[in-house]
């Protein structure tokens, strides 16, 4: 699951199942309240509405509508790739990334392209 906040940082992570019990915690966990939310059509954002600014965008009929996209996670800010350079983690020792952990990043343009920094 990944949030994306608009031009800001990502917070992403390996989540078990994409229930409502699951997703709606996540979101509460890093979204303030009043804030706007931009989901797709699943049954487990519903009632995030009560919370939030929630729009939601049904993919059968398109994938964006005006400021409502629910694209931008995979690709950045551009449709491309982020990349993430293990040198880019903030930790000592050896730098990896475990499966399910969760992590932030800032996304900057590289010499290559966009990458990950300060992970």
């Amino acid at each position: 699951m990944g949030i994306l906040e608009r031009k800001g940082k990502v917070h992403a992570r390996v989540v078990p199942t994409a229930k409502k019990d699951v997703l709606q915690p996540e979101v509460k966990g890093r979204v303030q309240p009043g804030s706007s939310v931009y989901t797709d059509d699943s049954p487990s954002y519903y009632e995030l509405e009560k919370e939030y600014d929630h729009q939601i965008i049904n993919h059968l009929e398109k994938y964006v509508d005006g400021r409502v996209s629910t694209n931008g996670i995979e690709n950045g800010q551009t449709g491309e790739d982020v990349f993430v350079h293990f040198s880019a983690i903030q930790a000592g020792g050896f730098r990896s990334l475990q499966e399910g952990q969760a992590v932030q990043f800032d996304v900057t343009k590289g010499p290559k392209g966009w990458q990950a920094e300060n992970v």
